[in-house]
């Protein structure tokens, strides 16, 4: 019973540290044109071409369930988003860039930029409008 609950313990000690990670990548990559409430008015909104989406509401646009892989995929450049930069470097690349050379030696890149990015994805999970 102690083993369990222990466990429990250090599985919501890693979500709380993956999500505030994921909401500290999004206030250093995101905030800007999203906003810091991730409803679209970030600081850079008006200069925008296209207003930034609305992330509180992904889950709404999809039937109720948080698009993770579809989200992933964009991010991570997969699918185009005009908006983000080409697909070879979307506007928060340089970021990942030069956080992964803190790295230790031996951490693979992707590895490293996809644990970001799910990190990022947690945290929008988080914010999402019911």
């Amino acid at each position: 019973m102690t083993s369990v609950t222990l466990g429990a313990g250090a599985a919501h000690a890693t979500d709380t540290q993956t999500l505030r990670s994921g909401q500290a990548f999004y206030q250093s990559a995101c905030a800007q044109c999203h906003g810091i409430d991730a409803k679209g008015g970030g600081p850079l909104a008006n200069v925008l071409t296209a207003k930034p989406t609305d992330l509180t509401t992904m889950s709404r646009r999809n039937g109720g369930q948080f698009p993770f892989y579809e989200a992933f995929k964009m991010i991570e450049g997969r699918t185009a988003v005009p908006a983000h930069g080409t697909r070879e470097m979307p506007a928060w690349g340089a970021i990942l860039e030069i956080e992964q050379r803190g790295q230790p030696q031996g951490t693979s890149p992707s590895t490293y930029v996809y644990g970001r990015i799910s990190e990022l994805l947690v945290y929008l999970e988080s914010v999402q409008q019911r």
